[in-house]
């Protein structure tokens, strides 16, 4: 194939949607997550789904409260107020009702946009600052709420003050260790204002009693005084149980939090090794086709060598055989002309003229047949390199060009137009064998890309760049879509109807560069054309 002059062709780039805008950009599929998600993205989804489970903790919670409380209703005395205590807990249950909605809307809101969108990740209405709000505003209104519950329940009376630790609880489920002390100290203040504004007026009166020493002044003044004792001895009690349990709910939460932090590094763990072993069963499979492939190579170069063989190299003797008899038979006609009658008659009867130039011809054709067959025997070892499984030095434009008469059902005059500017390179040491399976697979998806193109043309470009060898694969084909830029040298993937293709040509590819110490990476445009770009070292140590 005569080599074309080299022609400036343009080069699309492409941008990619997660990262900045680059001219080019370098696919490691050995390093691409099953989906492209940020650590902000993730924390806040488990964020909101904890409140999630909070908020539906609260809602069970407080039905069961308004079911208790009826019971007591039926078959208690009227201790206190019944609906005052109905109205809070009904109150709970709206508020956390509506937080629940909110979220549930939000989800489902970003889930809609993300599918008009086609976004791979719903980007979520509450920000992680505005669930810790949320739950924050909660929490402060539970306290709120069994402050009032409390104080519906006969106050310093009441035994329902453990329900104080629910909040601290809970607050341990969604903050850190500073928002578990503030949750706390909040609960332990309201309940210690809560004392102290109910007992505010016998506060004033332990005040009179002291002014005045009557019998009825002092009984009151000793009251009281145990009274407000009790307050202080219960306030202190309850503010150390409330922070030694937010220390021992910070601690349970770090805990359980660890315990997750090391499930997340040993599925972290896992799916590496899913990955590795995906990409072991990649190299089983390419080593199984690379050793069909040989087999079938072998095949046909040995079925049709040994025939062939035969036939060229008798060809020779029945030329000169027929050369032989055409001498014997023109030495006839040196005979007069009353003795080579019969012989005259003859030739005109066998049509002795065309006869020889017929054959002639046939014996040029078939020159012609048995020198394009040995060609072709010789591209198919060539592409095969059976007995170069070994580190060996090649010619890569002699790879290249040995391809492209392999796949001549897609490129030729009458097919897709080549322009070759291959520089004169010395050889490479290489795996030859392996090099050639990537010029076939690189070509054979160029020409399938285009199979819609009017004018279709591939461009295939060689050059010497410092100490490694950049060869060019370019196309006028619709390009790679976006969707699929980062997913193109992953195993199995395909763009190709089911049947038609694999999926492991350009992950064997990528992995045959990789162990010949080279890169692969391609350029694309929204407007169209693909180039591929491999670049390999002149010389690589042998693994």
């Amino acid at each position: 194939m005569k080599q074309a002059k080299s022609t400036n062709w343009p080069l699309l780039t492409y941008k990619s949607i997660n990262s900045a805008p680059m001219p080019t950009r370098e696919i490691n599929p050995t390093k691409m997550p099953a989906f492209d998600q940020s650590i902000n993205d993730t924390s806040q989804l488990e964020l909101l789904s904890k409140t999630r489970q909070i908020l539906k903790f609260r809602l069970a919670f407080a039905s069961v409260c308004l079911l208790i409380l009826l019971a007591v209703k039926l078959f208690s005395k009227n201790e206190f107020n019944f609906p005052f205590v109905a109205t809070i807990i009904l109150a709970v249950i709206f508020y956390s009702s509506v937080a629940m909605a909110l979220i549930r809307k939000s989800i489902l809101d970003s889930i809609r946009n993300a599918i008009n969108k086609s976004q791979e990740w719903p980007l979520y209405y509450f920000s992680e600052r505005n669930i810790v709000v949320l739950n924050a505003v909660l929490l402060e209104l539970d306290t709120i709420a069994l402050t009032i519950l409390v104080h519906a329940t006969r106050g310093i009376e009441s035994d329902l003050y453990i329900l104080y630790l629910l909040p601290i609880l809970l607050s341990s489920y969604v903050f850190t260790r500073i928002g578990i002390y503030a949750t706390s100290f909040f609960v332990s203040l309201s309940y210690i204002g809560l004392l102290c504004i109910e007992n505010y007026q016998s506060l004033l009166v332990l005040r009179e009693s002291f002014q005045t020493h009557t019998i009825i002044s002092s009984v009151t003044s000793v009251y009281l005084s145990n009274l407000w004792q009790r307050i202080l001895w219960r306030s202190l009690i309850f503010s150390s149980v409330a922070f030694i349990w937010g220390g021992f709910c910070s601690y349970m939460a770090r805990f359980a939090q660890s315990m997750t932090n090391r499930l997340r590094s040993q599925l972290r763990s896992n799916q590496r090794l899913m990955d590795e072993m995906k990409q072991v069963e990649t190299q089983l499979v390419h080593q199984e086709k690379m050793a069909s492939l040989g087999r079938l190579v072998a095949g046909i170069a040995h079925e049709l060598n040994n025939p062939i063989n035969f036939v060229h190299g008798n060809l020779p003797y029945l030329k000169a055989y027929f050369e032989d008899m055409k001498k014997i038979i023109a030495a006839y006609d040196t005979f007069p002309s009353a003795e080579k009658v019969a012989v005259e008659n003859l030739k005109t009867t066998l049509k002795y003229n065309f006869l020889v130039t017929d054959l002639d011809n046939i014996l040029a054709d078939m020159e012609d047949g048995i020198g394009r067959i040995h060609q072709i025997i010789k591209n198919l070892r060539s592409f095969g390199r059976l007995d170069e499984a070994e580190l060996k030095e090649a010619s890569i434009s002699e790879g290249i060009e040995s391809t492209l008469k392999i796949l001549g059902q897609y490129y030729g005059n009458d097919r897709i137009p080549v322009e070759l500017n291959l520089q004169d390179i010395s050889p490479v040491l290489c795996y030859p064998g392996q090099l050639n399976q990537v010029w076939m697979n690189l070509l054979s998806n160029a020409a399938q890309a285009l199979e819609q193109v009017n004018e279709p043309l591939v461009k295939i470009k060689s050059e010497l760049s410092d100490d490694n060898i950049l060869v060019s694969i370019t196309d006028n084909g619709p390009g790679i879509k976006t969707e699929n830029q980062n997913k193109i040298f992953e195993p199995f993937f395909t763009t190709k109807p089911v049947g038609k293709g694999t999926g492991l040509g350009l992950s064997i590819c990528h992995s045959i560069i990789e162990r010949h110490q080279g890169r692969i990476w391609f350029e694309t445009g929204t407007k169209g054309g693909t180039t591929f770009k491999v670049s390999i070292p002149l010389r690589i140590s042998e693994a």
